[in-house]
């Protein structure tokens, strides 16, 4: 694969946990990674301070209208395979809604949580890649992906890790990253 830098994410769709009718939608939509997320008092204390009540689909969902956000991982280039899957999902959903004739192609999607598993810098530097975790790994805690080196002398001030079992839905790949950003965000399956 050829990197040119950002954040790579594993194509996902983003649903209210806890509603039935988003996840059906979510479904409907039919990518292979489905993140419940969790709102208000069931989410962490970062859902709250990034003010993630004001997101639409959270707001829609909440009056009523069951909202899903399809993230199909190429947002700064036109990739036509993601651009295909998202013109499938969107007819699919609009068949789940019984807009369209037909049904919605059959998913074996993985159910997970997202914002839990995420690896954060600890300093500010040069994060650079080296371990095996690519894409949609399932991986385990201890698993090596990189690391965050200090710009002037190359001191590694932080080997990273995974620090739980999951599936690696996003990956850093930019060099130059900030104390506090993800590195590495894992989702965490939920059991059915």
């Amino acid at each position: 694969d050829l990197h040119t830098g950002g954040k790579e994410m594993l194509s996902h769709t983003v649903y209210l946990k806890g509603d039935a009718e988003c996840r059906a939608l979510a479904e409907a939509f039919g990518h292979d990674l489905l993140l419940a997320e969790a709102a208000g008092e069931d989410a962490d204390a970062e859902w709250a301070d990034r003010n993630f009540g004001g997101k639409l689909r959270v707001a829609a969902t909440q009056e009523g209208i069951p909202t899903i956000t399809p993230e199909l991982a190429h947002n700064t280039e036109l990739v036509e395979d993601a651009i295909d899957a998202g013109v499938a999902g969107m007819l699919d959903t609009l068949r789940h809604l019984d807009m369209l004739p037909g049904e919605p192609a059959p998913t074996n999607a993985t159910v997970a949580r997202n914002h839990l598993g995420r690896v954060k810098a600890d300093d500010s530097g040069l994060f650079h890649v080296d371990g095996d975790v690519e894409l949609g790994d399932y991986v385990e805690p201890g698993d090596h992906v990189g690391a965050v080196h200090d710009p002037t002398s190359y001191e590694v001030l932080q080997e990273v890790t995974v620090d739980r079992e999951g599936i690696v839905y996003s990956l850093e790949r930019e060099a130059t990253v900030t104390a506090g950003s993800t590195l590495v965000g894992v989702a965490l399956p939920l059991a059915e």
